[in-house]
């Protein structure tokens, strides 16, 4: 099968990788990274936008199944065009969309008249792969974006804060970056998926939201949380405004029966489309 994820110039980020463990490691399935235009599949993460604003989707007659997919933002700018519409005149006929990462990105295809009655993010099925020893060596798992590893405010951070680690998603080892997360009694994350993991491995955690990262701000996190049931406001501006107490007052745990409900929805969708593909 022809899978296209976004994978970053150098190296790779843990949770833009997770649709080819979930279709190798869960459905058994062969599949190969490929170019956007080639693939027959879209999965984990926010990529859904690039459907829409690449004109050979248009001419496209085969279809293109996708499955935990989000939006990045709420309206999209095609890159032909030099003036800004809503999602609802850019729909190609050829996606097939079986299920997408939370209902926001459901309520806009919804108005544009593509419904869509399953949701959850991939990353959920996780503990289906990796099941590791939840012990307490740390206090606090730190998760910076993948591009701010290196960035000296989190280094200090994991200095100021009593008993703290760092966690690099970019690391290839993605078995012991889970059980690292299970290592924390808290995961602290600037990234969606370290949110995403903690919540399918019922870590309590705290977003560190930063929306200069990315480019539509908080919309893939609030698409994320409208799924779970998290409240948007629950999260630190910023790491300098981290602190003992504030990471307290802003400690989330995700409900295991809204989790273990995304989790069925996703390997419905998953195996649907794999019926699909093979009929």
């Amino acid at each position: 099968m022809n899978v296209y994820w976004w994978r970053p110039d150098e190296g790779t980020n843990l949770g833009d990788e997770i649709t080819s463990i979930v279709l190798e490691q869960i459905l058994n399935q062969p599949h190969q990274r490929v170019g956007l235009d080639q693939a027959s599949l879209l999965s984990t993460g926010s990529v859904l936008d690039k459907v829409m604003t690449s004109k050979s989707f248009y001419r496209r007659t085969t279809p293109l199944y996708v499955v935990g997919s989000g939006l990045i933002r709420p309206r999209l700018k095609p890159t032909s065009l030099k003036r800004r519409f809503t999602l609802k005149r850019w729909l190609p006929d050829c996606l097939d969309v079986i299920s997408v990462r939370g209902c926001l990105t459901q309520q806009i295809l919804a108005g544009q008249g593509c419904s869509v009655e399953l949701i959850g993010d991939p990353g959920l099925l996780m503990p289906h792969i990796v099941t590791p020893q939840r012990c307490h060596q740390y206090r606090y798992g730190l998760i910076p974006h993948f591009t701010q590893v290196d960035d000296p405010q989190w280094q200090a951070l994991c200095r100021r804060l009593p008993n703290a680690i760092m966690i690099d998603f970019r690391h290839e080892d993605y078995q012991q970056v889970i059980q690292t997360m299970a290592s924390c009694d808290v995961i602290l994350s600037q990234g969606l998926h370290g949110l995403i993991l903690s919540d399918a491995y019922q870590i309590p955690n705290v977003w560190i939201s930063d929306g200069a990262l990315h480019a539509g701000g908080d919309f893939k996190f609030l698409d994320y949380f409208s799924s779970i049931g998290r409240s948007p406001l629950l999260c630190i501006q910023g790491i300098e405004q981290v602190s003992t107490d504030r990471i307290e007052q802003q400690l989330y745990l995700a409900d295991k029966s809204i989790v273990e409900r995304l989790q069925a929805q996703v390997l419905c969708a998953f195996e649907t489309m794999q019926n699909k593909a093979s009929a």
